[in-house]
């Protein structure tokens, strides 16, 4: 009876984390995608506005939506399919670009065209912040991030380069296309921003284990920041050393000298007893100092 109820617990315990990694993963998604759609709004009003001083602040405040917007990322678990985006729109899309292309209605082909391409640079955008989510979990490198986004920012550009400017006319399907022109720039401009953002501050979405931390050209590094020892460093340069190496190397000797005692002991017994098994041998020293030669080599 005990046991079932045990295993009863531990089935809606699960239930319960699963939900709630839902509902977290959700609630990401929706943050992402207001973050977005703030961007684009401070696009337009930066676009609208001639005001030094107001400009200095939307800047500023576009990139404290990038920042945060790569605190929800960075060792994030959300893991949405990019591919869904506006599928049913797409098809629509494609289908009818299709059928006024063997038609002959270039300005209606034009404007299905530019709603495509909006859609599919949703997706772009989609597939770049799941990238960065998967290069944060598997500790991607500041130089693989800007690699591959370099990359991504030249194909950007390559297909802003090839859109084409849209035909004028004063019919409504002339207005329509302008729009869709305009919508395309803007989510266009958006990617762009992202991807600059993150090319400039690729430290806000790489993540470092600890162990990764801890080296020796970190502590040298760590110790050399202090002020304290900026002057002395500047003055001992011509020598090609540091404080920070001096006192690492220090530190390096004071533990030989401490551990070798504990090394020397424990050898001593591990050789006794499981070596010359006796307990009583009269070269055990010559022995002893064999092995403890061998942890130092």
């Amino acid at each position: 009876m005990f046991n079932k109820f045990i295993n009863v617990f531990l089935l809606l315990f699960l239930l319960l984390v699963s939900f709630q990694l839902r509902a977290d993963s959700e609630d990401k998604y929706v943050a992402i995608s207001a973050t977005f759609k703030n961007v684009a709004e401070i696009n337009q009003e930066i676009a609208e506005n001639d005001d030094d001083v107001k400009l200095q602040i939307l800047l500023k405040d576009k990139n404290n939506l990038f920042r945060n917007l790569l605190q929800i990322i960075r060792g994030s678990f959300i893991d949405y399919h990019v591919q869904d985006i506006d599928n049913e729109e797409l098809k629509l899309f494609r289908s009818k670009i299709g059928i006024n292309r063997s038609r002959g209605n270039t300005v209606a082909v034009q404007r299905d065209e530019y709603a495509a391409d909006f859609i599919m640079t949703k997706r772009a955008i989609g597939e770049y912040v799941v990238y960065l989510v998967q290069a944060s979990r598997d500790y991607k490198t500041k130089d693989e991030i800007v690699a591959d986004t370099k990359q991504k920012i030249k194909a950007l550009k390559q297909k802003i380069k090839s859109t084409p400017e849209p035909v004028t006319g004063e019919s409504e399907i002339y207005q329509d296309l302008a729009k869709n022109h305009a919508d395309l720039m803007r989510i266009y401009t958006v990617y762009s921003d992202f991807l600059d953002y993150v090319l400039a501050n690729p430290d806000a979405i790489a993540t470092t284990s600890f162990f990764q931390k801890m080296s020796l050209i970190s502590f040298i590094s760590y110790i050399n920041s202090f002020a304290a020892f900026r002057d002395i460093n500047f003055k001992i340069a011509p020598l090609r050393i540091d404080m920070g190496g001096i006192i690492v190397s220090l530190c390096i000797m004071i533990l030989n000298l401490i551990a070798f005692p504990l090394v020397s002991r424990a050898s001593n017994r591990l050789v006794e007893r499981f070596i010359l098994n006796d307990g009583k041998v009269e070269n055990v020293e010559l022995v002893l100092s064999a092995c403890t030669s061998l942890f130092y080599i």
